[in-house]
């Protein structure tokens, strides 16, 4: 326990991939711990417009048609 310390006590850049790698793998007199690396980006659920305001299970599907689709697969 006394050789573990908090990343964010040293002021770690969580931006930096080549910085957290170093950390993951540094290990010995001192273990790091803490969040090594985080991105700002979209979810998976943010590329979909068609869930953006209700999940899938609510939305219908009698109005789709799927023919055109099949027809292009064969």
């Amino acid at each position: 326990r006394q050789r573990v310390y908090k990343l964010e006590d040293e002021r770690h850049n969580v931006t930096d991939r080549r910085k957290a790698l170093e950390k993951a793998f540094e290990w010995g007199d001192r273990i790091p711990i803490g969040i090594f690396y985080q991105e700002k980006r979209p979810t998976y659920r943010d590329n979909l417009p068609q869930i953006k305001d209700d999940p899938l299970t609510k939305l219908t599907t009698e109005d789709i048609d799927i023919i055109p689709l099949l027809r292009r697969m064969k």
